[in-house]
């Protein structure tokens, strides 16, 4: 039930969908998603809650329940990916994602101070991050982390992530972030839920939730750019990478433009989470400002 605190069989499946035809792998992966929809009651409630908010529609309506479904789908295609890339399919990376606006993400480095890459839980943000490693000219990539609480499975993704290219940043860990941005590299984070007990308050689908505030603080904090970027599962199995315009810090005072900057990339994520509900894999509850102090 809970895979990655379950070492012996992560390897397991690892190797497997390593050395298996992709095509098996997704087939396998959509089969379980199916018994993960309907095994897991409050995941699926909560990610039918998260899909009513971003079409508008009650939560026990057909379209909601369907999309649902599909997000319980995607979230397995996620998982068959993020180990397939342990073999061929890490092979096959510059031929089956297409990265789309990286002139954005060199432009902002040209400033010398970094970038702050903030990506949501839509499509394959590790796909995302193995292509971007994969592309030439660019710095050392590294991805600030939640670990899981088996410290075995922690290490073997860890592992996993830096034969990719890219450098684990634990969460919590300050000092390694603003080493990585005054070396002008690229510090990765997923930015749509909030870890944690400080976030700032934005207008997410037409409800206040509660963002991270890391990314506009790191930000503000070391002149780094902000840049939003998503990479999204074409119907035939190839991906899309789409890196937006930098976002730059400029003003004075500080807790604004954390908030303002924080609300730019709730923006920005509601414009693609809307676009690819099915793909946007949020199985637990957005954190609102009734959360603040629980």
């Amino acid at each position: 039930a809970n895979l990655l605190n379950a070492y012996p069989l992560m390897r397991f499946v690892a190797i497997l969908a390593s050395a298996m035809p992709r095509k098996v792998s997704y087939f396998m992966a959509s089969a379980l998603s199916d018994l993960a929809h309907l095994l897991f009651r409050e995941k699926r409630t909560w990610a039918r809650e998260n899909i009513s908010r971003v079409i508008s529609r009650s939560p026990e309506s057909g379209e909601t329940k369907a999309l649902a479904r599909r997000m319980f789908r995607s979230y397995g295609l996620y998982w068959a990916d993020f180990f397939g890339l342990s073999g061929r399919f890490a092979r096959a990376i510059s031929g089956l994602v297409r990265v789309e606006g990286v002139e954005h993400l060199r432009r902002a480095l040209e400033r010398g101070k970094g970038v702050i890459f903030v990506t949501a839980h839509i499509g394959s943000w590790d796909v995302g991050g193995a292509a971007l490693s994969a592309t030439s000219g660019l710095p050392n990539f590294s991805a600030i982390v939640e670990p899981v609480s088996k410290e075995s499975s922690d290490y073997a993704m860890t592992e996993m992530r830096e034969k990719r290219g890219i450098s684990v940043i634990p969460l919590g860990k300050p000092l390694a972030i603003g080493r990585a941005l005054r070396r002008n590299e690229i510090v990765f984070v997923v930015g749509d839920r909030l870890v944690g007990a400080e976030g700032v308050e934005v207008d997410f689908f037409g409800r206040k939730t509660l963002f991270p505030r890391g990314a506009a603080y790191w930000a503000l904090k070391s002149g780094a750019a902000i840049v939003l970027g998503f990479c999204i599962r074409q119907p035939d199995g190839s991906y899309v990478s789409h890196i937006e315009e930098p976002i730059l810090l400029d003003g004075d005072d500080g807790e604004t433009e954390i908030r303002a900057h924080t609300q730019k990339i709730a923006t920005v994520m509601e414009r693609y989470i809307a676009r690819y509900p099915e793909q946007w894999c949020m199985l637990q509850p957005l954190r609102s400002v009734a959360w603040r102090g629980a």
